[in-house]
């Protein structure tokens, strides 16, 4: 059990960095719509206790990206479903 803790600490740790330097470079980040901490999204995303998030890349009339949101993604649920 404790390889495995590593493994999701490396991997939290990897996230987290990217999702600074998203920040740093403007990047805003939000989850459901609402602007949150890079360690709050590392958590939801690696962690996954409260499920699955899909990354959306957003960016601007450039081409430049600007806003990366994660959305929470119920397993099992098609848009044919809705």
């Amino acid at each position: 059990m404790e390889g495995t803790s590593l493994i999701y600490h490396e991997d939290y740790q990897d996230f987290l960095q990217t999702l600074y330097a998203y920040q740093k470079a403007g990047v805003s980040l939000t989850v459901e719509g609402k602007a949150a901490p890079a360690e709050a999204i590392a958590d939801l995303c690696v962690c996954r206790e409260a499920g699955a998030y899909m990354r959306d890349y957003i960016s601007d009339e450039r081409g430049r990206l600007v806003e990366i949101r994660f959305d929470r993604v119920e397993p099992g649920r098609r848009e044919s479903d809705i």
